[in-house]
């Protein structure tokens, strides 16, 4: 079975974005010193620690124009242990929300938002005692 194993986000403004992402998540983000896509704006991000390892991912900038509104791409969901204080820090941290909260019953609570660059986020808190 083909699993994911890493993720990339891109970005019109690829500092702007990875200032969200640090001050929104507490990730941990730095330039790489090459060149890929055809951006020498590529940097690598660590979501988790050596202690709570998770998914690595990339960071670029944007080859292209958006033309849509819609979702045009592969979203990621972020786990929040505190979803209402994650959609508080996506409000102050330049990004917007999409959608309130919303409790899926006996898996937890959902919130769409945006950050900075227009990317949808999903944030889910599980808890199988939500309802």
């Amino acid at each position: 079975m083909a699993r994911i194993v890493y993720f990339t986000i891109q970005a019109d403004d690829v500092l702007r974005a990875a200032d969200f992402y640090r001050n929104t998540f507490g990730w941990h983000i730095e330039k790489w010193g090459g060149e890929w896509g055809g951006t020498d704006e590529f940097y690598l991000i660590e979501t988790g620690t050596e202690d709570d390892p998770a998914l690595p991912g990339t960071l670029m900038k944007r080859p292209g124009k958006v033309d849509s509104q819609l979702l045009n791409a592969f979203m990621c969901g972020i786990e929040s242990t505190a979803i209402d204080d994650d959609m508080a820090a996506v409000v102050a941290n330049g990004g917007t929300l999409v959608s309130p909260k919303v409790t899926i019953p006996g898996v937890g609570w959902v919130a769409y938002c945006r950050d900075t660059e227009e990317n949808f986020i999903e944030l889910r808190q599980m808890d199988p005692e939500a309802a």
